[in-house]
């Protein structure tokens, strides 16, 4: 049970992360700035 709680956050973390690169790929000058993505 908890090694299904572990998985389930990493890959919440991984998606996160990746969502965060393809937004500051798209415009690393207002990445700090733009919360609305």
């Amino acid at each position: 049970m908890a090694d299904d709680v572990l998985l389930n956050k990493a890959a919440t973390i991984e998606r996160c992360v990746l969502r965060a690169r393809e937004e500051y790929a798209a415009d690393p000058a207002t990445f700090a700035e733009n919360h609305t993505r």
